[in-house]
């Protein structure tokens, strides 16, 4: 059992190693992710049986997503000096370990991402750092990896000048508790897919342009778009919809159909005038939107 700490009548750790070690390689990316659910379970990988990550990544539920950051450059993980108290007679006493910070660049990234990362430090998180080569690394405990807790966390979002691009500064701080003997190591092959190559959700933006008992059409953009022209999400199906009858808490079947880019057509069995019905963009679909409409 790997440990960090003082083995009083025990006698040191063993510093043997078998060959063939899986090691860590430079760090690309990231998945953050709250410490605990909604329902109070604490997120976690489960290291029984490989597990498709793209499921965590579009779960339904946000307080149990996965929300992944690629593509990072010049990743520095600087550790602060460990404390110590010295005597007078300059023997040093060690009080506690230095401090674990990550930072980090994404380049040519804009002001609207730099927007949304600023919120990610509401409530408790931790992150899953992943290498060039797709291995994910958290602490394990028992038959899970859990997401390292962190503090401080910082995205600056720097303009472009004459001799550098748009860019956003990530920075934080690891939990001062942290232990490195619980760093464990899974592969991509665990993952069935490589972290490197998985996208984060677009928030879709729903605006109703009419309903009736029957239809509702809905016009779908993103917050990327510019000038006179908004992003319009385009490419939906009838599978990345759902609809809830607020009024009669009900499921409701829809088809649909998209009209011009980025409109939607959603027909279902006639509903009561004047129910409440939610229409929600499904995180299947690669975005996540939802509406609230009197029909």
């Amino acid at each position: 059992m790997t440990t960090d700490e003082c083995l009083c009548g025990s006698g040191m750790n063993n510093t043997g190693e078998p060959n063939c070690i899986k090691l860590f390689k430079k760090s690309t990316g990231m998945f953050i992710v709250p410490l605990f659910a909604n329902d109070g379970t604490r997120n976690s990988f489960d290291l029984t049986a490989a597990s498709d990550i793209t499921a965590k990544v579009q779960h339904l539920d946000p307080s149990k997503r996965w929300y992944p950051i690629q593509d990072l450059k010049d990743v520095e993980l600087p550790t602060a000096e460990s404390r110590f108290e010295t005597a007078k007679d300059g023997s040093k006493f060690k009080l506690a370990n230095g401090i674990r910070s990550f930072k980090a660049t994404a380049f040519e990234r804009g002001s609207v991402l730099a927007g949304k990362l600023q919120g990610v430090s509401c409530g408790k998180f931790g992150v899953y750092i992943f290498d060039i080569d797709g291995n994910l690394r958290g602490l394990k405990d028992g038959t899970n990896l859990y997401p390292v807790e962190i503090g401080g966390w910082d995205a600056i979002f720097n303009d472009a000048t004459d001799d550098s691009v748009s860019k956003i500064m990530i920075s934080f701080d690891f939990d001062i508790l942290l232990k490195i003997s619980k760093f464990w190591i899974i592969s991509t092959s665990d993952m069935i897919v490589n972290p490197n190559s998985v996208s984060g959700l677009v928030d879709a933006n729903i605006a109703e342009v009419s309903s009736t008992t029957t239809v509702t059409t809905i016009k779908v953009t993103n917050d990327y778009g510019s000038g006179l022209t908004d992003s319009a999400v385009t490419g939906l199906a009838t599978a990345d919809f759902s609809a809830f009858n607020d009024t009669t808490v009900l499921a409701v079947v829809v088809t649909v159909a998209e009209t011009v880019d980025g409109t939607y057509t959603l027909t279902y069995v006639a509903q009561t005038a004047l129910d409440l019905v939610t229409f929600k963009i499904l995180p299947v679909s690669g975005f996540e939107g939802k509406i609230q409409v009197i029909i």
